[in-house]
């Protein structure tokens, strides 16, 4: 599993968990500026879901 942030075309921040095989599994509420969604998915991925759990960044 692994975390995708990136940015609407309204300028919000949302990010996506995806699967091993890239398929979207959950996506967030809008967030006003890319360092909110980056500390709720620090916050997420602080609860270990997996030790291969990472983030990608498309902005």
């Amino acid at each position: 599993m692994y975390f995708v942030i990136d940015q609407a075309p309204d300028g919000q921040f949302q990010f996506f968990i995806k699967s091993s095989d890239h398929e979207t599994v959950a996506m967030s509420k809008g967030f006003d500026t890319k360092e909110a969604a980056e500390k709720a998915v620090t916050t997420i991925m602080n609860g270990h879901l997996s030790p291969e759990s990472h983030l990608e960044d498309l902005v």
